[in-house]
C-alpha cells in the first residue's frame, strides 16, 4: 500500500477513537490475565476471551478502514473496481496475518503462566499499534501489526479453551463417547475461540 500524501493527515477524531478502542482492549486483556492469575472459573474466563476477540475483530476492521482511507488512493483517478480490488487485497492480507500459527505447545492445555505470557505479548502488540497510529506509521505496518495481534489473541484463546476443557468443562471419568459429546458441546458453545 502506498501512503496517500495528497489527502494529508487522517481524521484526528478517528485516530483518537482507534486509540481509545486499543486502550480498552488492553485493559480487557489485563482483566483476563488477572482472572487467570487468580484461578478464575473456566466459563467466565472464556466469556471474557470471546468478548476480547469480538472487540479485537471490530478494532481490526476499523484499523483496516482507517488504513484504506489513508493509503489506498494516491490522489490519482482510479476506477471504482480498481479501488474495490485494492480494498479486498488489504482485507485478505489482514485475514492471512490473523491466522494463528498453532504450535505444538498451543495444542496442549496451557498453564496459567503460559496464558498470562501470551496476554502480555498481546498487550505489547496493541501498544505497537497505538504507537503506529499516534506517530503516523505506515499503512502496511498498521495492517501487519493488527494481523499479528489478532493471531496472538487467537492462539491465546485456543490455549484458554484447551485448558478449560481439560480443567473443568469436560468431566473426568467419562467414557469415550461422553467425552467426545462434551468436547463437541464445548466446541459449539465456544466456537469463536477456534476461528
Amino acid at each position: 500500500m502506498s501512503e496517500n500524501t495528497s489527502s494529508g493527515v487522517a481524521d484526528e477524531a478517528e485516530r483518537r477513537s482507534l486509540v481509545n478502542r486499543i486502550r480498552r482492549l488492553a485493559g480487557q486483556a489485563r482483566g483476563i490475565r488477572s482472572m487467570i492469575d487468580r484461578g478464575g472459573e473456566c466459563e467466565p474466563v472464556l466469556t471474557q476471551v470471546l468478548a476480547a476477540r469480538s472487540a479485537l475483530g471490530q478494532l481490526g476492521l476499523h484499523v483496516i478502514g482507517y488504513s484504506m482511507k489513508r493509503c489506498l488512493s494516491s490522489g490519482e483517478d482510479i476506477s471504482r473496481e480498481a479501488l474495490l480490488d485494492q480494498s479486498l487485497e488489504v482485507f485478505v492480507r489482514y485475514r492471512r496475518l490473523a491466522v494463528p500459527v498453532v504450535s505444538e505447545a498451543a495444542r496442549a492445555p496451557r498453564t496459567g503462566p503460559d496464558m498470562a505470557a501470551g496476554l502480555e505479548g498481546f498487550c505489547r502488540e496493541l501498544e505497537a499499534i497505538e504507537s503506529a497510529l499516534v506517530s503516523g506509521g505506515s499503512c502496511e505496518q498498521l495492517v501487519t501489526d493488527i494481523g499479528r495481534a489478532t493471531g496472538t489473541l487467537n492462539e491465546v484463546a485456543l490455549g484458554v479453551l484447551g485448558h478449560a476443557m481439560s480443567a473443568c468443562l469436560v468431566p473426568e471419568g467419562s467414557d469415550r463417547e461422553e467425552t467426545i459429546d462434551e468436547a463437541m458441546r464445548v466446541f459449539l458453545k465456544y466456537s469463536a475461540c477456534l476461528r
